[in-house]
């Protein structure tokens, strides 16, 4: 699951600009309303928003090595870490509206508001962090919301599969898998009778429930109850067992990339 959606752009798009509002507020006690001013509130904008983007391809890396759903605080601190190094930077090299207003940058005309102005703009990266982990954590508590209904729907009502001309409802407890062969998707049922499945597997495991069905390779979709074990061998990677009945094979390989999900999902009580 991605989080690196349009959605998350109106947000810093209004959120900035009335952060740097605030700051100007509290930063500055005495200020000439003119267009020296309105620039400066641009010229910090346009820094915020750069400052922004830095920190959102930052996040969007260690997300990408280490996701959210894992989440922990030295990770967290370690996020905060490179977004604070990367924006300070950025606000480095950027110019700074403050100098039209005090003549240099990040100080008052008396360089008493160094510290306050870095207080400040900590205090901004570390409301974009959190704001980022929020909205993470949302759409992972949405997502497993809508998974819980799926799941719902389909052990009530099964699963609706287009077979030939007909669409016919085939419970869960009645599938033990799917796989392709020669360009075609067939269903297993509990009695190893195959049919022809007008869907791929890429968008039956979309459909189907991740409790109880899992992506073994490329070729298959197994449902928990027709995998008997499984045991480590060359190169990390896992050899499944299944009910040795055609026509399931006797024995599928995995990835050792998909080993360790396989792992905790194999050891999930999913009684069905």
């Amino acid at each position: 699951m991605s989080i690196w959606k349009d959605k998350y752009i109106p947000i810093f798009l209004v959120l900035i600009p009335i952060c740097k509002l605030i700051n100007f507020f509290i930063t500055f006690s005495e200020v000439t309303y003119n267009s020296a001013l309105a620039v400066a509130f641009v010229i910090d904008i346009i820094q915020g928003y750069l400052c922004w983007m830095v920190i959102h391809l930052i996040i969007k890396k260690m997300e990408k090595k280490q996701s959210t759903v894992h989440f922990s605080i030295s990770q967290f601190l370690k996020q905060v870490f490179f977004t604070s190094l990367g924006a300070v930077v950025t606000a480095l090299i950027v110019p700074d509206g403050s100098v039209l207003i005090t003549g240099k940058r990040y100080t008052n005309s008396d360089g008493s508001y160094l510290l306050h102005d870095l207080i400040t703009f900590l205090i901004w990266i570390l409301l974009i962090n959190f704001i980022y982990v929020f909205l993470r954590y949302y759409d992972v508590w949405k997502k497993v919301e809508e998974n819980l209904l799926l799941e719902k729907t389909l052990k009530t009502e099964g699963l609706t599969i287009k077979i030939g001309d007909k669409n016919i409802k085939v419970a869960l407890t009645d599938i033990h898998g799917f796989y392709v062969e020669n360009g075609f998707t067939f269903l297993i049922n509990s009695g190893f009778k195959t049919f022809i499945v007008e869907s791929s597997l890429d968008k039956l495991e979309e459909r189907l429930p991740e409790r109880y069905f899992f992506r073994v390779n490329r070729k298959f979709i197994l449902h928990r109850n027709a995998i008997v074990s499984f045991k480590r061998i060359e190169d990390n990677k896992l050899l499944i067992t299944t009910l040795s009945e055609k026509p399931l094979p006797i024995e599928l390989s995995m990835s050792r990339l998909k080993a360790p999900a396989f792992k905790k999902w194999f050891e999930l009580d999913t009684a069905l």
